[in-house]
C-alpha cells in the first residue's frame, strides 16, 4: 500500500542512512557504514549488494511488531518463557 507524502522506499526517506550505507551517497561521519556492510560480506560491492538484498527482503517480510510480547518483548516463545523468571524477580540476572 502507497501513501502520498510518505517515503515509497528506503532511498525515498530523508532520515534514512540506506544511501549512504549501499554506496550511493557520502556517509555522515557517524555512520559506521563499513562495520554494518562487513556483517554481510568482506568485499565492498559484495557487501552493498548484500545489503541491499536484505532491506528488500525485510520490507516485503511480515511485521516483527505482530510477534511483541506482553507489549515490551521481541522474541519467540522460548526466550520469552526464559524472561518471566527474570521478570518476576525469582531468579538473578547472571550477567550483572
Amino acid at each position: 500500500m502507497r501513501y502520498p507524502g510518505l517515503a515509497q522506499g528506503p532511498d525515498d526517506w530523508t532520515w534514512s542512512s540506506y544511501l549512504a550505507t549501499v554506496g550511493w551517497k557520502k556517509p555522515h561521519s557517524c555512520l559506521e557504514a563499513n562495520w554494518i556492510l562487513g556483517q554481510f560480506a568482506s568485499d565492498g560491492k559484495a557487501a552493498e549488494s548484500a545489503y541491499r538484498k536484505f532491506v528488500r527482503e525485510g520490507i516485503r517480510a511480515e511485521s516483527i511488531w505482530k510477534k511483541v510480547k506482553a507489549q515490551i518483548v521481541f522474541g519467540e516463545d522460548a526466550f520469552m518463557e526464559g524472561l518471566v523468571s527474570y521478570i518476576k524477580g525469582k531468579k538473578a540476572y547472571e550477567a550483572i
